[in-house]
Formats: C-alpha cells, structure tokens, sequence
C-alpha cells in the first residue's frame, strides 16, 4: 500500500517532535567562537538568579558546557535541580534547557573540544575540565 501524502507529513511532524530543537547555525557558530558565556541559574531555594562565567564548546550542531568544580558547582547543582536557565553570549540571552550528558562517546568528544578550543589559552584551566570528576558534569543546552 503506497504512502499518501498526508501520511507522510504526518510521520515528518511525529519525527520533528521526537527530535530535540536545535540551535541555528549562527548561535552555534557564536558559541563555538565565543570564549566564555555566563550561565543564569537560579537559586535552590528558587529565589535568586545567579550567573557564573563559564565556557562553552559546539560538537557538530550542539553546545555543550561543564563544571571545573564538578558536581559542587553551584550553577552545575542548580541547573541539575531547575534545567531550564539561561545563556548570556554577547548581547544575547539564550533560553535553554540543559540535559545531562553522560554517554561516553559524547563525553569524550566534548572534552576533547574543550582541549581544542582553550588548551593553548589555558593549560591548567584546560586540564582541570578534563579531570574525571568534571567529565559527568557535562551538559548539553538544547534552545527552548
């Protein structure tokens, strides 16, 4: 039995919906050039917001951030409690929602962006991104 039109729309919207949104290819080029970003969480209590400094890679067309403190970062901490939280790069601020990232190919993708983009910039920083207590801090940040 052929595929009507209409059925096919309708499997295309189930599969758009399935998928996560992503981020336009000029916020990803921004944030893969970008050095640092400030994350706005907000407080455990769900009182204060906070911004922290932190940095940021892409890996193909998604962001990816992590905590140097590991999971004692309190914007980490925060953002684990309240995903939704928002991105300062420039003069933009970015609604996302960060997921935790814990597949072992995508970790080490991400830490090996990290090495890429700031290990000339800052190698004790740099290492310290890389060190296995920050490496299940990584969290991807999908644009809601």
């Amino acid at each position: 039995m052929a595929t009507t039109a209409f059925q096919a729309r309708q499997r295309k919207a189930r599969q758009d919906r399935a998928m996560p949104p992503q981020f336009d290819a000029d916020t990803v080029a921004t944030l893969a050039r970008i050095r640092e970003i400030e994350i706005e969480t907000t407080s455990l209590d769900g009182t204060q917001p906070h911004r922290t400094v932190i940095w940021v890679v892409t890996v193909g067309d998604q962001v990816f951030v992590r905590s140097e403190r590991g999971t004692a970062g309190r914007w980490y901490r925060e953002a684990r409690q309240t995903p939704d939280v928002v991105v300062h790069a420039k003069d933009d601020a970015i609604p996302v929602t960060a997921a935790l990232a814990a597949h072992p190919d995508i970790v080490r993708r991400v830490s090996d962006a990290f090495a890429a983009k700031y290990g000339r910039l800052s190698a004790a920083s740099t290492a310290a991104m890389l060190q296995p207590h920050t490496l299940e801090t990584t969290m991807r940040l999908d644009p809601r």
